[in-house]
């Protein structure tokens, strides 16, 4: 389970837990049988900073498999943090990083590391981990 944030700490996690659960309940909701993409913001929370950055990347996560289904409507990570420029506060999470390559690898799209290392330079030790993980050629046999 992640860490709680610091401006979080004095909420109850199971309140935490909640108000995210039913905030990206009600995104699936929406793009269940939509004709376009929902509107994010209007799933995330107002505040505390903490929680409404917990819930853009879970909500991101959620975005980008729905928007790559069949290709409807993709969507790369940089548009996300044009939008929602908190997104890149510290660094874009690897996390979305990976679900963006994944899903995108699922549908038939042609990535690669490289590419990925080169759109996000301050993560590739993260992504070089995350993706190589995936690569059934590695091996630890001699």
């Amino acid at each position: 389970m992640a860490q709680v944030p610091d401006d979080l700490a004095q909420t109850a996690p199971s309140v935490l837990w909640q108000e995210l659960s039913e905030r990206i309940d009600a995104l699936v909701a929406a793009w269940e049988g939509a004709s376009r993409p929902p509107d994010l913001a209007e799933f995330l929370p107002p505040g505390p900073p903490a929680l409404r950055q917990m819930t853009l990347v879970e909500a991101v996560k959620v975005d980008l498999e729905y928007r790559w289904q069949e290709r409807r409507f993709p969507k790369l990570i940089e548009e996300y943090v044009a939008q929602f420029p908190e997104l890149a506060s510290g660094g874009v999470p690897s996390d979305i990083i990976y679900e963006e390559y994944h899903v995108r690898k699922q549908r038939g799209d042609g990535v690669s590391l490289v590419e990925y290392c080169e759109r996000f330079p301050d993560r590739v030790d993260e992504l070089r981990r995350l993706i190589e993980l995936e690569c059934p050629e590695h091996t630890s046999s001699l």
